[in-house]
């Protein structure tokens, strides 16, 4: 059994997952640990959050989009009035336009990126590798807060849309097995089984990962030889998630903190 956080309401729930992984958590601490310190990682121009992976290095957007405009011809006018070994950082980076220029090479930014990353598996064969939370088929990524296939998916959308959940009946008091044979069979115990895996329609938010994401589940399979199963991606999606919800909550605090403090 492997405990696992609800993405909806913040309670531990028990999920059986031994029909979908078959290794055990001891096993995947180094590659699981890979892919959480992902989300963390700060631009290497200038500290700052980063936002993905952008001209083969990990960035910021702002020191994305100033390094597209400098290999522009931007770069010619940049001169350094000290000594051009200025610190560059979130607050002093547009200060010296040459220095910060030359750090985004040092770090190997470059237009031809992705050359050695294309070597690997995309990351929909990876996905294609697991199995649907829902129905065991071959899943195609991370769908509404959990990793499904394109069939379960588009399921549970039209479900939600036509607001039809209500209306599902089970003729076998909700026992029905799910899997691809019979996931056409009774809608009110896939969807139950939806549900059980996490999806929601909050979660719709959780499957945009960015290409730092995809960057090191490939990264991840270069160094180990492995393809993530559904236990680390799991674990990665759900922790992806509450990392979501608490930036979103801070903001929103601090949102709320400036209007009271302007209203006094």
């Amino acid at each position: 059994m492997t405990l696992i956080l609800d993405i909806n309401y913040c309670i531990v729930s028990n999920i059986n997952y031994t029909d979908i992984a078959h290794e055990s958590r001891s096993e995947l601490t180094d590659p699981l640990s890979i892919l959480l310190e992902a989300r963390f990682e700060p631009c290497q121009v200038c500290g700052e959050q980063s936002s993905g992976l952008h001209c083969g290095a990990i960035t910021c957007e702002a020191c994305k989009k100033f390094f597209l405009r400098s290999i522009n011809g931007e770069d010619q006018k940049y001169k350094c009035v000290r000594n051009k070994d200025c610190i560059i950082t979130r607050n002093t980076r547009t200060q010296c336009q040459y220095c910060r220029f030359q750090k985004c090479k040092i770090i190997g930014m470059t237009v031809k990126e992705g050359a050695e990353i294309q070597q690997t598996p995309r990351v929909a064969d990876i996905f294609a590798q697991i199995s649907c939370y829902v129905c065991q088929a071959p899943s195609s990524g991370i769908h509404f807060g959990a990793i499904t296939c394109e069939g379960c998916k588009g399921f549970f959308r039209r479900s939600i849309k036509e607001r039809a959940p209500s209306r599902y009946k089970c003729m076998d008091n909700g026992t029905c097995e799910i899997n691809v044979a019979t996931r056409n069979a009774c809608r009110y115990c896939r969807f139950q089984r939806c549900i059980k895996v996490g999806m929601s329609v909050e979660g719709s938010r959780i499957g945009r990962q960015s290409n730092l994401f995809k960057h090191h589940m490939r990264m991840m399979l270069q160094r180990n030889g492995q393809i993530p199963n559904a236990t680390m991606l799991h674990q990665m999606v759900h922790s992806t998630s509450s990392s979501s919800r608490n930036k979103t909550s801070s903001r929103k605090r601090t949102i709320s903190e400036s209007s009271s403090s302007e209203s006094e």
